[in-house]
């Protein structure tokens, strides 16, 4: 599994050096892309993303879209 994602993923586990999809930079990276997501549908509008509060601060509707609403019976 040399020079494979899987293989990657696998020598980290084992103590070798991070991977290179580790959280410290995909989770930044997906937060970013999800919030281009929102903004695209909240168009024309500023948008204040509080980080550590997972909110956007300033724009209600949009701050909506950060938690969804789930039918009933289902969750996460």
């Amino acid at each position: 599994m040399k020079g494979t994602h899987e293989g990657d993923w696998i020598r980290a586990c084992k103590g070798g050096a991070p991977a290179c999809s580790n959280f410290d930079y995909g989770g930044p990276l997906t937060e970013m892309v999800l919030l281009g997501m929102i903004a695209i549908r909240v168009p024309n509008q500023r948008l204040e993303w509080d980080g550590p509060n997972m909110q956007i601060s300033n724009h209600a509707g949009a701050n909506e879209l950060v938690t969804p609403v789930f039918r009933d019976g289902w969750k996460l």
